[in-house]
């Protein structure tokens, strides 16, 4: 057995195979698409297991495939090669051609011999989209009941507990009251507390309203509640996110927005973020253009643009800002959109990161997950279609929302204490499936499918590399608070996302394989840094952070001087 062929065969813990090296010929995607003699980039052979689909150029034809795929590495070509069935967005069949585009932008085209290609075609739709969720590969992913008994210190339920909601207000010191005036009765709900000024962060869906302007004197007692919770302010800023001319439509619906006239002390603001068709579209555009082999290279950035995706990222980067700043005024805040899961949840959980230290640690940013994205019930099913064809439902909500996190994190580095890794790490389990933390719609289903028991969490995964996602020049609660032009003017593509598997390196970069965290047996990078390298960034790295914490420290000590000044000018008067 080759040593390719070897690695191939290692296997996750529940992996299967399914089809074993089938010959087949990787194609020149472009031109695939105008007839079957496409031009045959590399021979090789296929693999498929219950989790992922494989193509191992033959041991001959990898300089063929490295010229193709531009001059990147063998590690690099195996990764893009590895496909997991759940990243697999579309299939097509044409004569006895497969093309393949997955939800991370890769796009491949394979030819097999005509009396398989029905059968594997058949076998590869199968499992790519299956009848029922359970059948996916995150199911199967956990230790059996023989396996639990010698290992019992590996359960499937490891790290599914990271956000708990009574535990949570605990910690915020706070109660939850709530009533029904709501879309889907998702009722006005405290998700953060500013326990110096006393500001609170709710947010819903939208209140129904409909044609009629109808009211709600419970609902306007809570919201009324809310607004003076405040110890500074007793005005309440109502955020919609939605267009106002979006917002006004859905009273047709029975919905729309609240009126100032019966929320009192209320001031309603919109933030003009576009709904899920717009993001679907917007990231349609992208996909197309980062997959594209050829482009105008002087026109590359104003084509980015013209995708609108950055354009929103901006919008949403924005709207978070705006949520912060009121916060830390003393201003309490309503936010919602339509149904209060995909814009709330984006601009919730922005605006903490911003407010918050505490979210921006690697135990924190998960609590923030699992309470704004995962407790609030984003439909990630819907959105991702796990498992299943996409529809008009899905749209790329969850992914900008890391692609926000990593505007900030590439800006300010120095504030977080994970790293950009740790986005890429979870924007793969979103889409591999190998997981069952982003399984389902809502925490119901999730608890009626026995996740917890019965599927791995992402948690345990991303623990298990915590040296090499941290950064490592963190300053802890710092205070973040990012001029929006500084900030706004900065925003730019997420190569490391976008550019992955289509884009060109600008030098021949250390092979580490772009599927890094797609191999259990990798726990270390490729290459390292030659000692004498590592210890002047060490010495570097520790004189910006004393700088830092001794700058921090004399800030903490001013602002306490102050205090002590105004505290005995106010006792003489």
């Amino acid at each position: 057995m080759s040593e390719d062929e070897d690695a191939v065969r290692s296997r996750l813990i529940g992996e299967s195979d399914v089809l074993a090296a089938v010959m087949s010929e990787y194609l020149d995607e472009n031109a695939s698409k105008k007839d079957t003699s496409a031009a045959t980039v590399c021979l090789g052979r296929v693999f498929m297991t219950t989790f992922r689909f494989q193509f191992v150029p033959d041991e001959h034809e990898y300089d063929r495939a490295r010229r193709h795929l531009l001059n990147r590495s063998e590690d690099e070509i195996k990764s893009f090669f590895l496909i997991p069935l759940g990243c697999i967005a579309s299939i097509k069949k044409k004569n006895s051609i497969v093309e393949i585009s997955t939800k991370d932008l890769r796009q491949l085209s394979f030819r097999f011999d005509v009396v398989e290609i029905t059968k594997i075609f058949s076998v590869l739709t199968t499992y790519v989209f299956p009848d029922k969720t359970e059948f996916l590969f995150a199911f199967y992913h956990r230790l059996s009941e023989n396996m639990l008994e010698e290992e019992p210190l590996l359960p499937c339920s490891l790290d599914w507990d990271v956000y708990n909601d009574q535990v949570e207000w605990e910690r915020q010191g706070v109660l939850l009251d709530a009533m029904n005036f709501r879309s889907l009765g998702r009722i006005p709900c405290l998700t953060w507390l500013n326990e110096v000024n006393g500001a609170t962060l709710c947010r819903s869906s939208q209140p129904k309203v409909g044609m009629s302007k109808a009211t709600s004197s419970a609902d306007e007692s809570l919201v009324a509640g809310i607004a003076s919770s405040s110890l500074l302010q007793d005005q309440l800023q109502i955020i919609d996110c939605r267009p106002m001319s979006s917002a006004l439509a859905n009273r047709a619906k029975g919905y729309g927005v609240e009126s100032s006239v019966n929320y009192k002390n209320c001031t309603v603001s919109f933030m003009e973020v576009p709904n899920i068709h717009s993001m679907r579209e917007s990231m349609r555009k992208l996909r197309n253009l980062c997959a594209s082999p050829s482009c105008d290279n002087l026109r590359w950035l104003g084509s980015v643009e013209d995708t609108k995706w950055l354009v929103y990222i901006r919008q949403l980067l924005k709207a978070g800002l705006h949520v912060a700043a009121l916060l830390r005024s003393g201003e309490s805040v309503l936010l919602h959109c339509s149904h209060g899961w995909d814009r709330t949840s984006q601009i919730a959980s922005l605006a903490q990161i911003i407010v918050d230290p505490y979210f921006r640690t690697w135990k924190g940013f998960q609590v923030l997950i699992e309470k704004e994205w995962l407790s609030f019930g984003h439909p990630f099913h819907l959105r991702h279609s796990h498992g299943e064809k996409a529809d008009t439902q899905e749209s790329p909500i969850f992914i900008q929302f890391l692609d926000c996190i990593s505007q900030l994190v590439r800006i300010y580095p120095t504030y977080f204490e994970f790293n950009e890794g740790l986005l890429l790490l979870l924007a793969d389990a979103l889409y591999s499936c190998r997981f069952g933390t982003f399984f389902f719609d809502c925490k119901k289903h999730r608890e009626d499918a026995d996740l917890k028991n019965r599927t791995p969490s992402v948690w345990t995964w991303a623990n298990g590399f915590k040296p090499q996602l941290t950064e490592q020049t963190y300053v802890p609660k710092l205070v973040l608070n990012p001029p929006l032009a500084g900030l706004l003017k900065r925003v730019a593509l997420w190569d490391a996302m976008f550019m992955r598997w289509p884009g060109q390196p600008l030098v021949q970069e250390p092979p580490i394989s772009a599927n890094f965290f797609a191999d259990n047996t990798q726990r270390t990078p490729t290459w390292q840094l030659p000692q004498s390298t590592i210890n002047a960034l060490n010495v570097a790295l520790t004189l910006q952070y004393r700088e830092a914490r001794l700058i921090q420290e004399l800030k903490e000590r001013i602002a306490t001087l102050e205090e002590s000044v105004n505290g005995r000018r106010g006792s003489r008067h």
